[in-house]
């Protein structure tokens, strides 16, 4: 787990040190920081031993919302998701709506940085492009058992743990649109084992400024090289 701390520290060193460099460099070319949002589905499974001890299910099933910025073939990004987890030690108490059970719920939260490679065309140059790419990075984790919407009811807290991960990731573009499949792999001693997720991300401005979408340039002659046309002779 340090070892993969490390390389996350490293990892957000080096977007650091590339998002300076890009502002430093006057090319026109020089890559750009794009800020883009984005909302995955997830799945994500919990130990054996770690689910047991907790009375919960082994696979949770909910959301992501992720933001992120990159520059270049470097990205740093962060998200926080819920996930329902089926409950194996429900209780029922009276409230104001009757008896109602129990749920468990999970709130995720993290932190990762990668390198991706450039966008490869599938065929028609205009058309959807593929990259790859990896994160390192860390995940909280927070699972509860309590009864929704109700306020003085009991809450169990079930004591479930993330930590480190690596993240192989694939992407499809789309224009500036992305879609993205995750697998995040849990270290050490998490409690939580593995996570998978597919989403779509869009950047929060217009269309950034790549060799695909690059300005028309002005005609080097210019209008006022151009010959003048003689008009025709008055009759």
């Amino acid at each position: 787990m340090r070892y993969l701390v490390r390389i996350t520290c490293i990892a957000g060193c080096a977007l650091l040190a590339s998002t300076r460099a890009a502002a430093a460099q006057a090319a026109p070319n020089a890559p750009k920081l794009e800020w883009r949002l984005g909302l995955d589905l997830l799945t994500s499974t919990i130990r054996s031993s770690a689910a047991e001890g907790a009375g919960t299910g082994s696979r949770g099933w909910g959301f992501l919302l992720d933001a992120g910025v990159g520059s270049g073939l470097v990205s740093a990004t962060a998200d926080f998701g819920m996930e329902s987890v089926h409950d194996n030690r429900s209780f029922s108490e009276n409230t104001t709506e009757g008896y109602l059970s129990s749920s468990v719920t999970m709130l995720l939260g993290s932190v990762a940085a990668g390198v991706h490679t450039p966008p490869v065309s599938l065929g028609d140059p205009r058309g959807m492009k593929l990259s790859a790419g990896a994160n390192v990075g860390y995940t909280w984790a927070r699972a509860d058992r309590g009864i929704d919407r109700c306020t003085d009811c009991t809450v169990e807290h079930l004591g479930v743990k993330g930590g480190a991960f690596v993240e192989p990731v694939v992407n499809l573009h789309r224009g500036t649109t992305v879609f993205n499949a995750r697998y995040r792999m849990l270290q050490g001693n998490a409690d939580l084992r593995s996570s998978f997720s597919i989403g779509v991300s869009a950047p929060l401005r217009g269309k950034t400024k790549t060799q695909d979408t690059e300005e028309p340039q002005a005609d080097p002659a210019g209008p006022a090289n151009k010959p003048a046309v003689a008009s025709p002779p008055a009759r």
